[in-house]
């Protein structure tokens, strides 16, 4: 699949050009077997593995600021991480990535229904931002930004075939996002390299198999994007 955002940017960031283009060739090296192609991941496997990404996600925030904070004690001033902010904005992404997709795929009566949904959890997100629920705006920008890969996936459990339409939106959206953000050290490096991170650890899921790699993917598709607008 194509998507529609492109930006003109600044110097590559090559080593993480080098790592999208090394998992990307990977693709047919070692096929998955006929059984694993036949079993779609259940929605229920999707919210276990989307839990562990946003553990993940979490502590990453976490990492941020402590280095963040040691880089101050050297007299090293660098930009806050702002985790509620984010989280939110991210969300807004996901909504956005996959509404673009779909009106360029075409979305059946339950995928309409499930990107309604994003949109609400977007919405509520926000709202609850603005009203300093922080915890309240973390919970519903997770929802949205998961509901927002279901509305494009989920209907009938998740196939090879479309994880690994989302791994080619990823490849394309992080190849974007690393020639656009180049070598910049503050909040959007950081980003990127999040977004590297969840690639990396998705394709290396997809690869052995493991369905479960879609979520991971999609973060990344959902960091790019972000990095993207």
């Amino acid at each position: 699949m194509t998507t529609v955002r492109t930006r003109a940017g600044t110097a590559p960031a090559w080593a993480l050009l080098g790592v999208v283009a090394l998992t990307a060739c990977q693709d047919g090296t070692e096929p998955l077997t006929p059984d694993l192609q036949e079993t779609p991941l259940t929605e229920a496997a999707l919210d276990g593995t989307t839990l562990q990404v946003e553990t993940q996600q979490e502590s990453m925030f976490g990492d941020a600021e402590r280095t963040r904070q040691r880089d101050r004690d050297r007299g090293i001033d660098r930009p806050a991480v702002d985790r509620v902010g984010l989280a939110v904005a991210f969300a807004g992404a996901a909504v956005e990535l996959a509404t673009e997709t779909l009106r360029l795929e075409g979305a059946d009566d339950r995928q309409e229904a499930l990107l309604q949904d994003a949109e609400e959890y977007e919405r509520a997100a926000v709202a609850a931002l603005d009203a300093g629920d922080t915890g309240a705006a973390v919970r519903a920008a997770q929802a949205a930004c998961w509901t927002a890969l279901k509305a494009w996936i989920l209907p009938g459990g998740i196939t090879h075939e479309e994880a690994t339409a989302v791994k080619n939106t990823a490849t394309e959206l992080l190849t974007q996002a690393a020639a656009a953000v180049g070598d910049d050290d503050g909040v959007r490096g950081l980003v990127l390299s999040w977004a590297v991170t969840f690639y990396t650890h998705g394709v290396e899921k997809l690869d052995a198999g493991e369905l479960r790699g879609v979520a991971a993917l999609w973060k990344s598709a959902v960091l790019s994007y972000w990095l993207l607008g």
